[in-house]
């Protein structure tokens, strides 16, 4: 056979052809009996089956339009493989027979070889098309039935009385007989070039196990053969769509000419070129790459040419499938080549393999896991890959070995470059679409970054992109060299030939003037607004009404008035009078659905039988895209007018919803856990299940799709974060969704025990316990979870797979490998304990599982690698839990000890969390320069492992660079990081995730730094918005410390009031859990405060008594205002202040604070006349003479003169001489209006030894009131030569004096 491939590689269709009498027995056989086995082979190999059976005959309907023959044969077009079976009735024919021939009248245009065969039937037709035309093109089976059996059947229904029923069984006469004898004959003439010919079977049962035969033999040694290598097999099914993608761009081509050209030009070069080509949407640039491949296959055959068209497929859009699919073909063309120059088939390993194979990785293990980074303010998770990690045969765990990132396959990609250079080989690359790649959610991708950049000199690379992707475009063609071909609208000329060329392909022609007409609209330099007008104009049949139509279509203004022009005609043309709204129905469907709906799902939804369907298909063919075998509107703008014309209301929307819904829900329901489906078969329900429930608020509906662990499993796969937002969506908390999930696993587990009791799986398969069977579904939750940053929720996941591991003690075939993962998954429990601040016995599980590891190593019984990886994300679960304690000394020597092995495994992922704790580390030894640079080193070793996309891990790092800028007090740089910080998470989880949370929190801190309080505020209340959307409790870590926040903020800003009941909230939940020490003690220092000015002791004796029992929090400021409440509110000597609370302990806990001993002094002893008290304070605090001038002043202040002198004695008994003593005392004798104790002191001062403006004065006064004027001059004297710098009060005290003195001397 020449076709042994699937012509859509996502369906198998079979084309049954027979006449309509005579032959039902046949069909009812094969539909009750046999279709349901093929359905099963195809499903089995995630692909769907399609009877096309054109047995409803010629219906009056289908006679009146006259597109019978028309529809069977454009149908066996598409079909896989031909099934014929006859009795004895010829079908409907007749070259006399108007309908017939208006049938083939309008097919002929597209079948001009009917025209040699018009008086054949209908049956006949299909047989030559799908046969007799090109025998072996198309695999066949046909069947001839026993002239007897029919003869038997027409005698019993003529005994009968039935003569209607026995024409069924006869031939229609001479003439019918001798063409199907013919037709037997031709036939049998070809059977070597056929599956299978039967010229006599007995009866219908006997002729349709033969059909099925040969349909079976066939399916599984070519159809669905997949040749013992699946990843050629998927190759050839992406090429096949490619190529169908690239036929369908390729039908009429205008305009291109001198872009031909540029391109070409690329090809001659001897150096590697560039090229971008931007166009507007709807100018046809795939058209142009799709038809300037194939000139240049023609033009250049020894060239490789790998295309890649991202629209082509639903999995061409990802940036590693794209690397992969053109290193696939670059591989393929280089051994295609070598075969055909007959070399050796004994060649070197690396002729034979795809370069950049990976061999080495160990089984659940992916370069995504290691130890968790500790970030300020938010956690990092160590995730295992989303692989099915204990459920895999030997086939699946190779493939998934062979999986490699996007860096990796740019370096096997370029590898294979070199590789064809050094055959002399040129390569052209051509992708089509960089605007639809698509991104990796979660993370932010660097633009086009996956593309190669530096190639040899012997590959082009042709490239397009929508002109609405600046980014894309200036990183092509400004940083990277790109030659830039802009797509203008189409030319007059060529706006005509496109008209022309393509009715005159549909049998049409237009008149000057109409032509003229058309190609005048300036819409229609626009090569898809023409196109839409083409299409119109050539299946309209009146051409008496030709110019109606035509203005008609020309008062659109815009594509999406065309469509809406395009609805009514598909309305008009397709509704039947069975099916009234078909049309609007498909469409609506269509319009809601997530990824765009097969054939068969449209058919089966609807109920739309073939000979409604294939018509209405036919018509749409022009209008929309297939992608996998999914369809969907090929420009957005159609799909824009469906929803304006028939989904205008949200009822009308929820109803096609819910359609889909029931649909797919179905669907969902008659999977079994195990054995697992194929992933093909999940993708479906899963994807559109989950976001039509969404799209609707469905939260139930789509709490139990999620909960679904087949349907889990297949997003979890496909995108974590996508699934995310789908369970967020529901308004469960992460603890409550953990819960589900072990509820679901549970169910699932009694499942898969109770399919082994009743021998329903393969004995076989047997070995594996249910509960390692299943085991993956769990980690695969354990991740999603972790996700969530939810450390409740993964504690609950993490407790039942270690449960799981531990009762499999014995049953576990390898047991080696469950102690492994056991220690694994006790690590990750260690880790939990440390997030909730279980310190202790989050250290004892991490030294634990490090003494398995290490044992492990030692006696060689786990492989070295692997073991001293483990043991390094030990040392960081070590260091993590010594910093959180503060212990930044032993934390440091463990995260080193992590680094080490890292680095000597070249795990740079693992490397980088290790830079990242040591940078954390330096912050809490207040070294924030170091930091920085240790936050820099590992920011590079990220963006090094990550390469072309970054993660929102990512964020954290600028979190600790930001929080290390703002302890260097370089604000602006720490606001820049905090910003970069926040817009990748938003980007990664969107706006309602915790880490945005924190990421407010962060910019919080850093305006409260500016003391800007209003920005603080507003942050804060953003965070405190995600946490109540989250349903965080009150007593979780991060909600208190943001309300704690906000009340600090409000604190700021003196609103009391507003900040109480986040106060108490916190405060409540604070002592509760003995968590005081992570306090705001500012906060509580002021509420304190507060409480005691307005006279509420009570609560301000609950803050300071709860305070100062917190060794780590406590401070001089919590003493003192207990003193403060003490004083105001004396205690009763039957309940006395503990001494732990009074001053006096204070005191002796911080000795050198100056505030305390302050107020012992001016409280406890001046304000209380105690002299003999003071004088033992100081003289056991060994006061020297700043603190008794300290005394002094405070006397001074507090109005104690007596008190004042007699320390000032005191002092000077101690301090004999001591200028600034006698200083002082002058000015307390002077203040009392003793004078002449005054002068005595006065006299012992040195004019130049004193140096206070208020003593110079006071001995100027004392000297005036003495007499002593010359004496007070000489004083005066040093204050009046730096009158300048005198405040101006006392430049009027002075100035007074001065005029008095002067008064005097003249007086003399």
């Amino acid at each position: 056979m020449a076709t042994s491939k699937l012509k859509d590689p996502r369906t198998c269709r079979i084309f049954f052809s027979s006449p309509f009498g005579g032959m039902e027995e046949e069909r009812e056989e094969l539909t009750r009996k046999y279709f349901p086995q093929i359905h099963h082979l195809c499903n089995s190999r995630g692909i769907q089956f399609v009877a096309v059976d054109m047995r409803w005959g010629i219906t009056s309907e289908a006679a009146e339009d006259a597109q019978t023959v028309s529809i069977c044969l454009r149908e066996l077009d598409r079909c896989d493989l031909f099934v014929g079976f006859y009795g004895q009735r010829y079908g409907w024919h007749g070259a006399d027979n108007d309908n017939i021939q208006r049938n083939i009248d309008n097919a002929v245009g597209r079948y001009p070889w009917l025209n040699n065969f018009r008086d054949r039937s209908v049956t006949e037709l299909e047989f030559i098309h799908g046969h007799l035309n090109s025998p072996g093109d198309l695999p066949a089976c046909i069947c001839f039935r026993d002239k007897r059996y029919d003869e038997e059947r027409a005698s019993v229904l003529e005994n009968s009385g039935d003569e209607k029923g026995a024409k069924r069984f006869k031939s229609e006469g001479d003439e019918a007989s001798r063409r199907l004898a013919s037709l037997r004959e031709r036939v049998y003439e070809t059977r070597d070039k056929t599956l299978a010919v039967h010229m006599d079977y007995l009866n219908p049962k006997e002729g349709v196990e033969h059909m099925f035969t040969a349909i079976w033999e066939h399916l599984n040694n070519a159809l669905l053969a997949r040749d013992g290598d699946e990843e050629e097999s998927d190759r050839l099914q992406e090429l096949a769509d490619h190529n169908a993608f690239m036929a369908s761009r390729q039908a009429l081509y205008i305009g291109g000419g001198h872009y031909f050209q540029e391109l070409s030009t690329v090809l001659s070069s001897g150096v590697s070129e560039k090229v971008v080509v931007v166009a507007e949407a709807g100018q046809g640039k795939s058209s142009l790459l799709a038809n300037w491949v194939s000139q240049a296959k023609n033009s250049h055959p020894t060239a490789i040419i790998a295309y890649h068209f991202i629209a082509a497929s639903k999995e061409s859009s990802k940036k590693k499938n794209i690397l992969k699919r053109l290193t696939a073909e670059i591989t393929e063309a280089l051994l295609e080549k070598k075969q055909e120059s007959s070399e050796s088939k004994n060649t070197d390993n690396e002729e034979n393999t795809p370069a950049g194979e990976d061999t080495g990785k160990n089984k659940g293990q992916s370069e995504d896991q290691g130890p968790k980074g500790r970030v300020e303010g938010s956690k990092g998770k160590v995730l295992k890959n989303k692989a099915d990690t204990n459920d895999k045969s030997e086939k699946e765990q190779k493939k998934s070995e062979n999986v490699k990132n996007v860096r990796e396959m740019m370096t096997v990609l370029v590898g294979q470059l070199e590789r064809a250079r050094t055959k002399e080989r040129m390569v052209v690359l051509v992708i089509d679409g960089l605007d639809k790649v698509e991104e990796t959610s979660g993370k932010v991708a660097k633009p086009v970054s996956w593309l190669p950049d530096k190639i040899p000199d012997n590959v082009k690379i042709v490239v397009s992109v929508l002109d609405t992707e600046p980014g894309i475009i200036e990183e092509l063609v400004t940083a990277r060299m790109y030659q830039k071909i802009t797509l203008e609208g189409l030319q007059m000329v060529d706006r005509k030939l496109l008209c022309m060329e393509t009715l005159k392909a549909s049998g049409k022609e237009l008149s000057k003037e109409q032509l003229q007409k058309i190609v005048e609209k300036d819409l229609t330099k626009n090569a898809l607004f023409l196109k839409i007008i083409i299409a119109e104009l050539s299946v309209f049949g009146s051409f008496r009404k030709l110019d109606e139509k035509i203005n008609d279509l020309l008062t659109s203004d815009s594509i999406r008035d065309l469509c809406m022009k395009v609805l009514e005609r598909l309305e008009s043309d397709y509704n039947t009078e069975d099916q009234p709204d078909v049309v609007q129905q498909v469409l609506k469907l269509l319009q809601v659905s997530h990824e765009g709906l097969t054939e068969t799902e449209l058919k089966e939804i609807l109920d739309i039988p073939l000979h409604v369907w294939s018509p209405l298909y036919f018509a749409l063919e022009q209008y929309i895209v297939i992608q996998s075998g999914l369809i969907s509107f090929s420009f957005s703008e159609l799909g824009n007018a469906v929803a304006e014309r028939y989904l205008k209301s949200t009822e009308d929307r929820l109803t096609s919803v819910k359609c889909l819904i029931s649909y797919f829900d179905k669907k969902r329901k008659a999977f079994d856990i195990y054995p697992r489906p194929a992933e093909s078969l999940l993708r479906r329900p899963a994807l559109e299940l989950s976001w039509l429930q969404k799209a609707i608020d469905d939260k139930d509906g789509l709490t139990t799709t999620l909960t679904d662990l087949l349907m889990f499993f297949f997003l979890i796969r496909k995108n974590e974060y996508e699934l995310f937002e789908l369970w967020k969506s529901t308004g469960h908390t992460f603890t409550d969704i953990a819960d589900m999930y072990v509820k679901s696993f549970d169910k699932a587990l009694v499942d898969v025990y109770c399919q082994k009791n009743d021998s329903l799986i393969e004995p076989s398969d047997q070995s594996k316990p249910p509960g390692q069977r299943l085991l993956y579904l769990l980690e695969n939750i354990r991740v999603f979870i972790d996700l969530a940053s939810c450390t409740e929720a993964s504690v609950r996941i993490l407790n039942r797979i270690t449960e799981i591991l531990e009762n499999l003690e014995g049953k576990w075939k390898e047991e080696p490998e469950r102690l492994q993962l056991l220690a694994e998954y006790q690590y990750y429990l260690a880790c939990c304990d440390c997030d909730s601040g279980n310190y202790r016995r989050a250290e004892e599980l991490h030294k634990k599982v490090m003494k398995y590891w290490r044992t492990g190593v030692q006696s060689g019984e786990i492989d070295k690698k692997k073991g001293e990886e483990r043991i390094g994300w030990c040392y960081n679960g070590l260091g993590l839990v010594y910093y959180n304690q503060k212990q930044y000394i032993e934390g440091e020597m463990m995260f080193r000890d992590s680094l080490a092995i890292q680095e000597k495994h070249k795990n740079i992922c693992w490397a980088a969390d290790a830079w990242t704790n040591i940078g954390l580390i330096s912050l809490g030894l207040k070294k924030p320069k170091e930091a920085i640079k240790q936050f820099e080193m590992s920011l590079k070793l990220y963006e090094e492992h990550f390469f072309e996309t970054i993660p929102h891990s990512i964020g954290n790092v600028y979190t600790n660079l930001a929080l290390a800028y703002r302890r260097d007090n370089q604000l602006d740089k720490a606001e820049e990081f905090y910003q970069k910080s926040l817009e990748l998470k938003i980007q990664a989880v969107g706006n309602e995730h915790p880490i945005i949370a924190t990421a407010y929190m962060n910019l919080g801190t850093l305006y409260l730094y500016r003391k800007n309080y209003a920005v603080v505020q507003d942050y804060t209340e953003k965070a405190l918005h995600i946490y109540k959307v989250n349903q965080y409790h009150e007593d979780h870590r991060s909600y208190w410390f943001c309300k704690e926040n906000m009340a600090n903020c409000l604190l700021r800003q003196n609103k009391i009031k507003e900040a109480e009941p986040y106060f108490w909230d916190v405060f409540d939940v604070q002592t509760r859990l003995g968590c005081l020490a992570d306090c705001l003690p500012y906060v509580h220092h002021t509420m304190s405060e507060h409480y005691i000015d307005s006279r509420e002791y009570d609560k301000a004796d609950r803050i300071l008594t709860a305070l100062s029992m917190c060794t780590k929090r406590r401070s001089a400021k919590t003493f003192l205002l207990l003193d403060k409440l003490d004083q105001q509110q004396p205690r009763s000597d039957v309940n006395p202040r503990p001494k732990e609370q009074t001053l006096e302990y204070g005191m002796k806990l911080f000795p050198d604070n100056g505030g305390l001993f302050e107020r012992k002094v001016r409280v406890h002893h001046v304000a209380r006349g105690d002299l003999t008290g003071l004088q033992d304070l100081l003289t056991a605090r060994n006061a020297d003479v700043k603190i008794y001038i300290d005394v002094v002043d405070w006397c001074v202040e507090d109005d104690k003169p007596g008190i004042t002198a007699e320390v000032i004695d005191r002092a000077l008994h101690k301090f004999p001489g001591n200028q600034m003593l006698i200083g002082k005392l002058v000015s307390v004798w002077y203040s009392v209006k003793q004078y002449q104790k005054a002068l005595t002191l006065v006299k012992q001062l040195d004019h130049e030894g004193v140096h206070s403006d208020e003593v110079l004065l006071n001995c100027a006064q004392t000297m005036h009131h003495c007499g002593e004027s010359e004496e007070a001059y000489q004083w005066l004297n040093k204050l009046l030569t730096s009158a300048d710098s005198l405040s101006a009060g006392m430049k009027r005290k002075v100035d007074a004096l001065k005029e008095k003195l002067d008064t005097e001397a003249k007086l003399q």
